[in-house]
Protein backbone atom coordinates (compact mmCIF):
# COMPACT_ATOMS: atom_id res chain seq x y z
CA UNK A 1 0.00 0.00 0.00
CA UNK A 2 1.30 3.55 -0.64
CA UNK A 3 1.75 5.99 2.10
CA UNK A 4 0.02 9.14 1.94
CA UNK A 5 2.87 10.94 2.78
CA UNK A 6 5.06 9.63 0.36
CA UNK A 7 2.35 10.84 -2.09
CA UNK A 8 2.62 14.28 -0.71
CA UNK A 9 6.32 14.29 -0.72
CA UNK A 10 6.24 13.11 -4.49
CA UNK A 11 3.82 16.00 -5.11
CA UNK A 12 5.62 18.08 -2.99
CA UNK A 13 8.34 17.92 -5.88
CA UNK A 14 6.11 18.82 -8.49
CA UNK A 15 5.84 22.29 -6.87
CA UNK A 16 2.94 21.95 -4.44
CA UNK A 17 2.63 23.13 -0.79
CA UNK A 18 2.21 20.77 1.48
CA UNK A 19 -1.14 22.13 2.08
CA UNK A 20 -1.82 21.34 -1.50
CA UNK A 21 -0.44 18.60 -1.71
CA UNK A 22 -2.48 17.16 1.60
CA UNK A 23 -5.99 18.62 0.04
CA UNK A 24 -5.59 16.89 -3.54
CA UNK A 25 -4.84 13.91 -1.76
CA UNK A 26 -7.62 14.26 0.97
CA UNK A 27 -10.11 14.94 -1.99
CA UNK A 28 -8.98 12.11 -4.12
CA UNK A 29 -9.77 9.87 -1.19
CA UNK A 30 -12.58 11.90 -0.60
CA UNK A 31 -14.39 13.87 -3.40
CA UNK A 32 -16.94 16.12 -3.31
CA UNK A 33 -16.26 18.28 0.52
CA UNK A 34 -16.99 21.59 1.39
CA UNK A 35 -14.47 23.86 2.41
CA UNK A 36 -15.28 23.21 6.28
CA UNK A 37 -15.35 19.56 5.59
CA UNK A 38 -11.83 19.86 4.08
CA UNK A 39 -10.42 22.17 7.11
CA UNK A 40 -11.48 19.66 9.37
CA UNK A 41 -10.35 16.50 7.06
CA UNK A 42 -7.11 18.11 6.80
CA UNK A 43 -6.62 19.60 10.11
CA UNK A 44 -5.74 22.88 8.82
CA UNK A 45 -7.35 26.09 9.83
CA UNK A 46 -9.96 27.87 8.11
CA UNK A 47 -7.48 30.55 7.13
CA UNK A 48 -5.46 27.98 5.54
CA UNK A 49 -7.82 26.14 3.94
CA UNK A 50 -9.58 29.11 2.15
CA UNK A 51 -6.63 30.54 0.73
CA UNK A 52 -5.23 27.34 -0.52
CA UNK A 53 -8.46 25.86 -1.92
CA UNK A 54 -9.08 29.57 -3.75
CA UNK A 55 -5.69 28.94 -5.40
CA UNK A 56 -5.87 25.59 -6.42
CA UNK A 57 -8.94 26.00 -8.00
CA UNK A 58 -8.00 28.89 -10.05
CA UNK A 59 -4.29 26.74 -11.44
CA UNK A 60 -6.69 23.69 -11.72
CA UNK A 61 -5.79 21.48 -9.57
CA UNK A 62 -9.57 21.50 -7.74
CA UNK A 63 -12.70 21.04 -9.39
CA UNK A 64 -15.53 23.32 -7.84
CA UNK A 65 -19.14 22.09 -7.69
CA UNK A 66 -21.41 25.36 -6.88
CA UNK A 67 -24.62 24.76 -5.50
CA UNK A 68 -26.11 24.69 -1.80
CA UNK A 69 -23.04 24.14 -0.53
CA UNK A 70 -19.42 24.83 -2.72
CA UNK A 71 -18.24 21.05 -3.22
CA UNK A 72 -14.37 20.41 -4.16
CA UNK A 73 -13.26 17.46 -5.98
CA UNK A 74 -9.73 17.04 -7.30
CA UNK A 75 -9.05 17.01 -10.90
CA UNK A 76 -8.22 13.23 -12.22
CA UNK A 77 -4.53 12.91 -11.62
CA UNK A 78 -3.74 11.57 -15.26
CA UNK A 79 -5.46 15.27 -16.39
CA UNK A 80 -3.67 17.28 -13.93
CA UNK A 81 -0.21 15.44 -14.30
CA UNK A 82 -0.48 16.05 -18.17
CA UNK A 83 -1.54 19.43 -17.69
CA UNK A 84 1.54 19.99 -14.86
CA UNK A 85 3.83 18.42 -17.88
CA UNK A 86 3.11 20.64 -20.43
CA UNK A 87 3.44 23.83 -17.83
CA UNK A 88 6.30 22.87 -16.95
CA UNK A 89 8.34 22.05 -20.20
CA UNK A 90 6.68 25.20 -22.06
CA UNK A 91 8.15 27.14 -18.46
CA UNK A 92 11.38 25.45 -18.86
CA UNK A 93 12.05 26.19 -22.48
CA UNK A 94 10.71 30.05 -21.85
CA UNK A 95 13.30 29.98 -19.35
CA UNK A 96 15.86 28.30 -21.51
CA UNK A 97 15.57 31.31 -23.92
CA UNK A 98 15.52 33.84 -20.65
CA UNK A 99 18.61 32.35 -19.36
CA UNK A 100 20.23 32.22 -22.81
CA UNK A 101 20.00 35.82 -23.47
CA UNK A 102 20.65 37.33 -20.38
CA UNK A 103 24.09 35.23 -20.96
CA UNK A 104 24.92 36.26 -24.45
CA UNK A 105 26.74 39.64 -23.12
CA UNK A 106 29.48 37.77 -21.31
CA UNK A 107 30.61 33.63 -21.08
CA UNK A 108 33.39 32.61 -19.31
CA UNK A 109 34.83 29.45 -20.37
CA UNK A 110 37.49 27.95 -17.56
CA UNK A 111 40.64 27.32 -18.15
CA UNK A 112 41.87 24.18 -16.13
CA UNK A 113 44.89 23.76 -15.04
CA UNK A 114 47.04 20.03 -14.93
CA UNK A 115 50.47 19.43 -13.76
CA UNK A 116 52.34 16.09 -13.82
CA UNK A 117 53.45 14.18 -17.19
CA UNK A 118 51.00 11.13 -16.45
CA UNK A 119 48.01 13.54 -15.51
CA UNK A 120 48.50 15.19 -18.73
CA UNK A 121 48.84 12.37 -21.36
CA UNK A 122 45.75 11.09 -19.20
CA UNK A 123 43.50 14.06 -19.92
CA UNK A 124 44.86 13.92 -23.88
CA UNK A 125 44.09 10.64 -24.23
CA UNK A 126 40.07 11.58 -22.83
CA UNK A 127 39.94 14.12 -25.03
CA UNK A 128 41.03 12.09 -27.85
CA UNK A 129 38.63 9.60 -27.20
CA UNK A 130 35.69 11.70 -27.08
CA UNK A 131 36.13 13.20 -30.72
CA UNK A 132 33.71 12.99 -32.35
CA UNK A 133 35.14 14.96 -36.16
CA UNK A 134 38.30 15.82 -36.10
CA UNK A 135 41.56 16.48 -34.20
CA UNK A 136 45.11 18.77 -34.39
CA UNK A 137 47.52 18.20 -33.12
CA UNK A 138 51.04 19.72 -33.00
CA UNK A 139 53.55 18.06 -30.43
CA UNK A 140 57.21 16.20 -30.11
CA UNK A 141 56.03 13.79 -28.07
CA UNK A 142 56.14 10.20 -29.94
CA UNK A 143 52.31 9.80 -30.88
CA UNK A 144 52.32 5.82 -30.87
CA UNK A 145 51.68 6.99 -27.14
CA UNK A 146 48.19 7.26 -28.58
CA UNK A 147 47.69 4.65 -30.95
CA UNK A 148 45.63 3.21 -29.36
CA UNK A 149 43.01 5.85 -29.05
CA UNK A 150 43.67 6.73 -32.87
CA UNK A 151 42.78 3.11 -33.70
CA UNK A 152 39.62 3.63 -31.95
CA UNK A 153 38.65 6.88 -33.49
CA UNK A 154 38.99 5.43 -37.37
CA UNK A 155 36.40 2.56 -36.70
CA UNK A 156 34.54 6.08 -35.58
CA UNK A 157 35.70 7.33 -39.04
CA UNK A 158 37.14 10.99 -37.18
CA UNK A 159 40.30 12.28 -38.71
CA UNK A 160 43.36 12.91 -37.21
CA UNK A 161 45.95 15.60 -38.30
CA UNK A 162 49.85 15.72 -36.79
CA UNK A 163 52.08 18.21 -37.40
CA UNK A 164 55.96 17.33 -35.53
CA UNK A 165 59.13 18.69 -36.13
CA UNK A 166 60.50 14.87 -35.36
CA UNK A 167 59.84 12.08 -37.17
CA UNK A 168 56.48 9.96 -36.70
CA UNK A 169 54.67 6.93 -37.91
CA UNK A 170 51.47 5.98 -37.50
CA UNK A 171 49.50 2.59 -39.33
CA UNK A 172 45.99 4.14 -38.85
CA UNK A 173 44.19 5.26 -42.11
CA UNK A 174 43.08 7.92 -40.04
CA UNK A 175 46.41 9.51 -39.02
CA UNK A 176 47.72 12.34 -41.30
CA UNK A 177 51.52 13.27 -40.72
CA UNK A 178 53.18 16.40 -41.28
CA UNK A 179 56.80 15.99 -39.99
CA UNK A 180 59.78 17.53 -40.84
CA UNK A 181 61.23 14.18 -39.63
CA UNK A 182 63.98 15.85 -37.49
CA UNK A 183 65.99 13.11 -35.01
CA UNK A 184 63.62 12.50 -31.42
CA UNK A 185 64.71 14.88 -28.68
CA UNK A 186 63.47 15.19 -24.90
CA UNK A 187 59.54 15.79 -26.13
CA UNK A 188 59.12 19.23 -24.80
CA UNK A 189 55.16 19.89 -26.25
CA UNK A 190 51.58 18.87 -27.32
CA UNK A 191 49.16 21.15 -28.54
CA UNK A 192 45.90 19.67 -29.33
CA UNK A 193 41.83 20.90 -30.77
CA UNK A 194 39.11 18.32 -30.57
CA UNK A 195 36.20 19.04 -32.92
CA UNK A 196 36.94 22.91 -32.66
CA UNK A 197 35.39 22.74 -29.56
CA UNK A 198 38.09 22.04 -26.57
CA UNK A 199 41.90 23.14 -26.67
CA UNK A 200 45.27 21.48 -24.40
CA UNK A 201 48.01 23.42 -24.25
CA UNK A 202 50.93 21.52 -22.69
CA UNK A 203 54.59 21.62 -21.98
CA UNK A 204 57.42 20.81 -20.43
CA UNK A 205 59.68 23.25 -18.36
CA UNK A 206 63.14 23.59 -19.55
CA UNK A 207 64.80 24.23 -15.83
CA UNK A 208 62.04 22.36 -13.89
CA UNK A 209 61.85 19.67 -16.57
CA UNK A 210 58.16 19.23 -15.16
CA UNK A 211 54.84 19.16 -17.54
CA UNK A 212 52.00 21.50 -16.90
CA UNK A 213 48.98 22.02 -19.41
CA UNK A 214 45.60 24.39 -19.52
CA UNK A 215 42.42 23.07 -21.45
CA UNK A 216 39.71 25.02 -22.28
CA UNK A 217 36.47 25.41 -24.29
CA UNK A 218 37.59 28.89 -24.98
CA UNK A 219 36.58 29.91 -28.14
CA UNK A 220 39.24 32.76 -28.85
CA UNK A 221 41.97 29.99 -27.91
CA UNK A 222 40.55 27.62 -29.98
CA UNK A 223 40.41 29.44 -32.63
CA UNK A 224 44.09 30.55 -31.95
CA UNK A 225 45.61 27.49 -31.54
CA UNK A 226 43.81 26.09 -34.74
CA UNK A 227 45.37 28.99 -36.87
CA UNK A 228 48.67 27.87 -35.20
CA UNK A 229 48.65 24.16 -36.15
CA UNK A 230 47.38 24.73 -39.67
CA UNK A 231 50.05 27.30 -40.29
CA UNK A 232 52.85 25.09 -39.29
CA UNK A 233 51.34 22.55 -41.71
CA UNK A 234 51.04 24.66 -44.59
CA UNK A 235 54.60 25.66 -44.17
CA UNK A 236 55.64 22.22 -43.90
CA UNK A 237 53.71 21.92 -46.93
CA UNK A 238 55.53 24.84 -48.99
CA UNK A 239 58.75 23.76 -48.11
CA UNK A 240 58.39 19.84 -49.24
CA UNK A 241 56.72 20.95 -52.37
CA UNK A 242 59.53 23.79 -52.88
CA UNK A 243 62.62 21.95 -51.10
CA UNK A 244 62.75 25.25 -49.63
CA UNK A 245 61.52 26.67 -46.38
CA UNK A 246 59.62 29.86 -46.22
CA UNK A 247 62.32 32.02 -45.44
CA UNK A 248 64.59 30.89 -47.93
CA UNK A 249 62.04 31.82 -50.79
CA UNK A 250 60.94 34.74 -49.76
CA UNK A 251 64.32 36.49 -46.96
CA UNK A 252 62.35 39.74 -47.09
CA UNK A 253 59.14 38.38 -45.10
CA UNK A 254 61.41 39.10 -41.73
CA UNK A 255 59.42 42.15 -40.09
CA UNK A 256 62.70 43.09 -37.48
CA UNK A 257 60.91 41.92 -34.36
CA UNK A 258 62.18 40.41 -31.17
CA UNK A 259 60.96 36.92 -31.29
CA UNK A 260 62.71 36.48 -34.81
CA UNK A 261 66.18 37.82 -33.15
CA UNK A 262 66.12 35.06 -30.78
CA UNK A 263 65.34 32.31 -33.47
CA UNK A 264 68.20 33.21 -35.36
Amino acid sequence: MILIKTIVDKLKSLYFSEIEATIYVYLLQNPGQTMYQITTGCHLTKLQTVDAVENMVKKGILLLENGVKDLYYSEKPTDLLNQLKTQYIKQTDMLVNDLTHLSQNYHQEPYLNYHGYDDIIGQARTMIYEAKEDIYINTDLDISLFDDAFTFLEQKGVDIFIFSFRAQTSKRMNVSIFSHEYDAMEPTRLMMVVDMKKVMIANRHPLTHKWSATTTKNELMINIITEHIHHDMYLYKIKKTEQKHLFELYPDLFVGTQFEKRRK
